[in-house]
């Protein structure tokens, strides 16, 4: 009956036609002899919930549930009863459902998913990095919004046009290094924590971006942070030193709040860059090919340099400069390949609504080969499986010079399908329980002939167009 969306393990999601029946309310009362009707009360009912419990019921419900009893005696009997504690409750309907999709080819991401009301407010929200603690701010901020953005529009390529908008915005801010955004909102929005549920002395061995932040948080805050439970590791991903891991990369972010000299001195050991904190004409020297590894940072340091020659003076620290914003690129792209891109893709789409965070490359072939007009045939559609028994040297059971001549085929005349003759024809419905494939294929049958009866009623008059269209699918 309806389109399955989503299955959890206390929730089923399914789209229904607006048509479908949904409520009503049952009065009841008394009718007195001269047919004066009094309602005494009202009884309001789910159609789907109820129809779905009395099926369930009917199907589910165990005959022979043993009750154990004990009387005042201390004898034990059991009695039996029925019992079906399977129970569905109906919420809804909703305007929008939004599903997120996986970036890898034939796999889906279970229990993710957002709901909305029909006003456009937030029923649900499940599985999304915004609901996490501690995740990186900006992929929680582009979901708060890029979710409402969905709900824009007409079209599907309106949809997903507003939605690429949103996530303009926060490719911006990484492409630009956050140009146009002060330092505390900046690294506000790069910043990740982690609440480490045991010490890093207990942690020994263990590799993680919170276990590096906790231990370089005690070289220069002491080591008690090492022995310290529930520690909250607040950290950024640097991109040197080159070649290490993200783990060995992690910056903690109470470091950019310490003194000049500590700061430079702890940055140049974890980012193994003696240029950190120089002044300007060491800097120069350095971009010479003297050891100077990050070309545009800004430092700190002495005024004089090393040839005795007065400097140009002490520039001050950007935390921008040893950000490494490629990797937080890719865990943004990441998040709007799942929600945006890909989900577009498989809708029908024939180019990512976001230009900049194109289809993967198994879905730009799947788009490709859906819309070419010479479409490949594989070999494999040629062969089929021989049935077992069955002789396919000769399948037509012919000599090879034996000329059948030709006969007219006379075909029995085509009677119209109506809804009564496919009825008779399909030799009734079939049982779902036994054979729920073959139902479904009869219903489909069915489901046809009453729209293509439907539309010879509306043509005649026989029915209202406005509201039979109004017959659309809602979730």
């Amino acid at each position: 009956v309806a389109i399955p969306l989503e299955l959890d393990t206390d929730g089923i999601w399914c789209a229904l036609p607006a048509g479908f029946p949904e409520s009503y309310t049952l009065k009841v009362g008394t009718r007195a002899e001269d047919g004066t009707e009094t309602v005494t009360k009202k009884i309001h009912i789910e159609y789907p919930e109820i129809m779905l419990n009395a099926d369930t019921n009917r199907k589910f419900t165990n005959h022979q549930y043993m009750n154990l009893h004990e009387d005042e005696n201390g004898v034990r009997s059991y009695t039996v009863s029925e019992e079906c504690g399977i129970y569905f409750e109906v919420d809804g309907p909703y305007r929008c459902m939004v599903l997120s999709a996986s970036s890898e080819e034939g796999k889906r991401i279970k229990k993710r998913y957002a709901v909305f009301n029909m006003n456009g407010s937030l029923a649900e929200l499940k599985g999304f990095e915004i609901k996490r603690r501690g995740e990186l701010q900006l992929i929680k901020q582009f979901q708060s919004r890029v979710f409402d953005a969905l709900l824009v529009g007409n079209s599907l390529a309106e949809a997903y046009g507003s939605a690429a908008s949103v996530a303009d915005v926060y490719l911006d801010i990484i492409d630009t290094r956050g140009a146009h955004l002060d330092d505390e909102t900046a690294l506000f929005m790069i910043a990740e924590s982690t609440n480490m549920r045991k010490t890093v002395a207990e942690s020994a061995g263990n590799r993680s971006a919170a276990v590096t932040t906790a231990t370089r948080l005690a070289a220069f805050l002491g080591e008690t942070y090492l022995h310290t439970p529930s520690l909250k590791c607040e950290y950024i991903i640097a991109s040197q030193p080159v070649g290490a891991s993200v783990t060995d990369r992690a910056i903690p972010v109470l470091i950019f709040q310490a003194d000049r000299e500590v700061r430079n001195a702890m940055l140049r050991d974890w980012l193994q860059d003696d240029s950190i904190g120089q002044g300007s004409q060491a800097k120069k020297n350095s971009a010479a090919g003297q050891g100077f590894t990050i070309k545009s940072c800004i430092q700190d340091g002495d005024k004089e340099g090393k040839d005795g020659t007065e400097d140009d003076g002490p520039t001050p620290f950007d935390f921008r400069d040893i950000v490494d914003w490629q990797y937080y690129r890719e865990r943004l792209s990441a998040a709007v390949v799942k929600i945006v891109s890909v989900p577009a893709g498989l809708q029908g789409m024939t180019s990512s609504p976001c230009p900049r965070v194109p289809f993967p490359d198994w879905l730009q072939r799947q788009v490709a080969q859906d819309n070419t007009t010479s479409k490949q045939t594989h070999i494999t559609d040629f062969f089929k499986a021989r049935v077992v028994g069955e002789d396919d040297t000769n399948p037509c059971g012919m000599d090879e010079t034996e000329i059948i001549p030709h006969k007219p085929v006379k075909r029995p005349p085509q009677v119209p399908l109506t809804l009564a003759n496919y009825v008779s024809r399909m030799k009734g419905v079939p049982d779902r329980s036994k054979d729920y494939g073959k139902w479904l294929s009869y219903m489909k049958g069915l489901w046809a002939l009453q729209i293509e009866q439907r539309a010879k009623d509306i043509k005649r008059g026989l029915l209202h167009p406005e509201r039979e269209a109004k017959r659309r699918l809602v979730v």
